[in-house]
């Protein structure tokens, strides 16, 4: 009994084989002992590896039903292995022969791209008799490379810029809103001329600008239970045929460790619509 005993205890305590080589034993030392009487050549494992351990998860274990994805690479037809099988799909050398290059530059002789392309087809580059003769590439490239006295002529005229015409003019306006000598938040006045460009955006094209300086301390705007404070400038302006508009030109969200503000010819971070004359300086 105490044989059994120590048998059902190793049992317990040794569920699979320790052993370097062999992939399952005897799960006891008897067997063990038994295997190695009996076996032809004992250092011969039987190459089954016991699925419950090798394999996680176990083999039908899952509850899932197998689906073919519906794509064309589950399509057994026309997908053959080779063209599957990255693992051999080596990098290939390619040659480009001076044929190759000399039919290019008959194709598309703009090589600093400043001329213009002519019609498909044609071509104002003189095709060699035999195309496959050493001296081919160079008689076309001596072609192609040939200086010309007069690229651009009365038909042929250079790009010309986009507007030779000024376009909207910002003029500072002195004295337009009076600022004291200690102004926290001192302003700078423009004057639209002219009108916008003809390719902009008017609703995000920003007319006027407006500098500001400010120092300003809201440390005293915190109270015990203050976490952060929203801090803007704004602006009013007038507007043709319309009240009076404000716009806020600068926000910013100040916290309690940072509570100071100082802001340096900073311009606004938003743009103003519509301004006609001046604006004034609200808060």
């Amino acid at each position: 009994m105490s044989a059994l005993r120590a048998t059902r205890v190793l049992l317990q305590r040794l569920p699979e084989s320790t052993h370097t080589y062999h992939y399952h034993e005897g799960k006891t030392p008897f067997w063990r002992k038994f295997r190695e009487l009996t076996v032809v050549n004992p250092d011969i494992s039987s190459g089954l590896p016991r699925p419950e351990i090798y394999r996680v998860p176990k083999p039908a274990s899952r509850p899932e039903q197998p689906a073919v994805t519906p794509s064309k690479a589950s399509d057994i037809a026309s997908n053959e292995y080779f063209n599957r099988d990255f693992r051999r799909k080596y990098p290939q050398l390619d040659m480009i022969t001076q044929r190759d290059l000399t039919e290019l530059m008959l194709a598309s002789p703009n090589e600093d791209g400043t001329k213009t392309l002519a019609a498909d087809g044609t071509t104002a580059l003189t095709r060699p008799a035999d195309i496959d003769s050493p001296t081919a590439f160079t008689e076309v490239l001596a072609q192609v490379h040939a200086e010309k006295t007069n690229i651009y002529s009365a038909t042929n005229l250079p790009p010309t810029f986009p507007s030779t015409k000024p376009q909207h003019l910002l003029k500072l306006q002195k004295g337009a809103v009076p600022t004291g000598q200690f102004e926290y938040f001192p302003m700078e006045n423009y004057a639209i001329y002219g009108r916008a460009r003809w390719h902009a955006d008017r609703r995000t094209q920003e007319f006027a600008e407006a500098r500001m300086d400010v120092q300003v301390d809201l440390e005293p705007l915190f109270t015990w239970n203050t976490k952060q404070v929203f801090f803007s400038v704004v602006a009013r302006y007038k507007a043709p045929g319309r009240p009076d508009n404000d716009v806020v030109v600068y926000d910013r969200i100040v916290s309690r460790s940072d509570p100071y503000v100082e802001l340096e010819d900073a311009a606004n971070k938003y743009g103003f619509r519509e301004v006609s004359k001046t604006f004034k300086c609200v808060r």
